[in-house]
């Protein structure tokens, strides 16, 4: 993860950046624009490949995802806007115009809070190694059947909340206000399919189908909740137990074309079906399934699939240069943004405080913010947040907590890999979250999930030892006994 190459191609570029935008250099900003998110793109994205090459079980290590996700949306996403026909870059317009001068300042905050979050990390990653090492080198050899038990208690935990809770609120079912942590731990319900997929690929094929089956119908369920993170969730921990023992670069390249290929495929679908609900009930939570399935029928039917793949709609949800632009015009114009008044509220269970600020409602919030309308939910990226509440003095320190958290977490998901202690596989679901969530809101999508995966790995810490501990003692009267025969013998 420590990758002192990559640092000075970033601070390079960085350089760049701020020579042209400094000394205002007018001419050069439609070449920046372009040639900046290219080489931003092939830095990030080789290094994501090296690490992974050096070490397959990196691949679950946040900072990696983080490298994937910046990729894509700050380096590929920043291209958007220059190579879609006009029809598209006019829809990108109407969310916030931003000229040349605008669009470079937007480049230079994403490859400062980049470069910043992976100082920082190779500072944090640079401590304690040794540690780190030996904390993954040992209890490496759980057996295949412990790999099936813990799958199996996976797969009914989650499932029983996603399925029994979190889906049926999706559809309108329930009305009360759903709790962040039930629907994060539903989402156990994926690392169960990943280490059901490891179990079958290790000794049973005869299971491999029943994991088919189970991937089949989670992807139709994210079609129908109009659900894009589900649906990337589940072809990322299906992809990720396929390759799982066997890694090669060919397997690699053909899982990330496929993933971003169902991302492109599903991402029009996800706009009309979620533009049809709030139109229908002013939400995008509301519809059961039959009308949900009649939605997507509607889909089909009537033609807005040929329009929405003509206008784009994929490419534009990898494009954050307007959400970005408008964040920073903003600012620049006395108006901050205020998305980290709620953040000591992570802290406290909703169960504890009932009135609790529903801290998810962030992207609704920001949505409305920009369109003034009520509708879906908008990300803003951490970079671009972190300028729209403190401006440039503010980008450090806010990539600094970045940093801190996806490191820790990165060493903490190494180890247990490495180890196959899958009891805490369900933390390291967590980080990776935080890792390709980088288009996201920092607190529910940093702050909150990262307490969430301590206070949960630390419980589940608590019970193994207690179990461990109750164990001991029924065996240690009868081991006492065994040494007291002996004796007198």
């Amino acid at each position: 993860m420590r990758r002192p190459t990559e640092l000075a191609g970033l601070g390079g570029l960085l350089v760049l950046y701020g020579f042209v935008y400094v000394l205002g250099v007018a001419e050069l900003y439609p070449a920046m624009n372009i040639a900046g998110p290219v080489v931003l793109c092939t830095i990030l994205g080789w290094s994501a490949y090296r690490i992974v090459e050096r070490n397959p079980i990196a691949v679950w290590a946040p900072l990696f995802w983080f490298r994937v996700a910046c990729a894509v949306y700050f380096g590929f996403g920043a291209l958007v806007p220059h190579i879609v026909n006009e029809e598209t870059l006019q829809r990108i317009y109407a969310l916030h115009y931003f000229d040349d001068a605008l669009n470079l300042k937007v480049n230079l905050v994403y490859c400062l809070g980049i470069f910043c979050t992976l100082v920082f990390s190779f500072l944090f990653l640079g401590l304690n190694r040794g540690g780190a090492q030996r904390a993954g080198a040992g209890d490496a050899q759980p057996g295949i059947d412990r790999t099936l038990f813990f799958a199996l208690v996976f797969l009914l935990v989650g499932g029983g909340l996603r399925y029994g809770v979190t889906i049926p609120h999706g559809f309108g079912l329930t009305s009360y206000t759903l709790p962040g942590a039930i629907s994060t731990l539903g989402n156990m319900y994926y690392v169960g399919i990943y280490l059901l997929i490891f179990h079958a690929l290790g000794s049973n094929r005869r299971v491999l189908l029943i994991a088919i089956a189970l991937v089949v119908i989670e992807i139709l369920v994210s079609v129908a909740s109009f659900a894009k993170m589900n649906l990337m969730l589940i072809l990322i921990f299906s992809f990720l137990g396929f390759i799982s023992r066997d890694v090669t670069r060919g397997k690699v390249l053909a899982g990330a074309a496929f993933v971003l290929f169902s991302y492109f495929a599903f991402q029009p679908l996800v706009e009309y079906g979620r533009t049809e609900t709030a139109l229908r009930y002013g939400a995008i939570s509301g519809a059961g399934l039959i009308e949900r399935m009649d939605i997507v029928q509607g889909y089909f039917g009537s033609g807005n699939s040929r329009a929405a793949a003509s206008s784009q709609d994929g490419l534009i949800r990898l494009s954050y240069v307007s959400v970005a632009a408008f964040a920073i015009d903003r600012y620049d114009a006395g108006v901050k943004l205020d998305t980290l008044g709620n953040a000591a509220a992570v802290l406290v269970p909703r169960l504890l405080w009932p009135g609790k600020p529903i801290i998810t409602r962030l992207g609704s919030d920001f949505h409305f913010m920009v369109f003034r309308q009520v509708g879906s939910a908008l990300g803003i990226g951490h970079f671009a947040e972190a300028y729209g509440n403190f401006g440039w003095i503010g980008i450090a320190p806010f990539m600094a907590v970045l940093a801190l958290i996806l490191s820790v977490f990165s060493r903490v998901s190494v180890a247990i890999v490495a180890r196959k202690d899958w009891l805490f596989l369900p933390v390291v679901f967590l980080g990776v979250n935080m890792g390709f969530r980088v288009d996201g809101h920092f607190v529910p999508d940093i702050l909150g999930t990262a307490w969430m995966a301590a206070v949960f790995g630390a419980g589940l810490w608590v019970a193994r030892h207690l179990v461990l501990s109750s164990a001991r003692r029924r065996t240690a009267p009868r081991r006492h006994l065994m040494t007291t025969g002996s004796r007198r013998a």
